[in-house]
């Protein structure tokens, strides 16, 4: 069976499985991928995350799906929504995000990724989008304003407190 869930021009979004612990370990141990945010992830971590992305699928019917190239079926990163509940500063929400290895960077991939996630949370009739980023990270903010997003507040996250990463930035969209 297809892992394909939907596609865009470039990019299949396709689930998740035990199998791609690997690549996201690769991609969340890149200095370089996660110099905005506190630290890279051990096997662990990475591991959390994995089951986290499965059991969002599972619950809700979206995730930050996993992303390949169709020319060539190279593992890209992730892109998707995520349910957020418990979370410190916002509401529970649905937040979009994208992770991508640096290879794939300044290629548009993230904001062809993350349009056509949108176009998914609305047929999912989600609402309202939320996207959180580290002020120094202009990749993500020209990506948020690319898709439509509206710039809402500046505030510190208290986990990311002593990281030296505050303020974030909050942006929003309404489907």
């Amino acid at each position: 069976m297809s892992r394909i869930i939907f596609e865009s021009d470039r990019l299949a979004f396709t689930s998740w499985k035990q199998e791609d612990l690997e690549d996201l370990l690769d991609l969340c141990q890149d200095d370089q991928v996660m110099r905005h945010f506190p630290s890279t992830l051990d096997r662990s971590a990475t591991q959390v995350l994995l089951d986290r992305l499965i059991k969002n699928y599972q619950d809700h019917g979206y995730t930050y799906y996993r992303l390949q190239r169709k020319e060539d079926g190279d593992f890209l990163g992730f892109c998707g929504m995520l349910y957020q509940s418990g979370h410190s500063v916002l509401e529970d929400n649905t937040d979009i995000g994208w992770r991508l290895v640096s290879s794939a960077w300044r290629q548009g991939y993230a904001t062809e990724a993350a349009r056509r996630c949108l176009e998914i949370g609305a047929d999912l009739e989600l609402g309202l989008i939320d996207a959180v980023t580290v002020r120094d990270n202009l990749g993500s903010i020209a990506v948020m304003k690319k898709i439509g997003m509206h710039f809402v507040k500046e505030f510190d996250n208290p986990k990311l407190a002593g990281s030296g990463l505050n303020p974030c930035l909050l942006y929003q969209i309404e489907l």
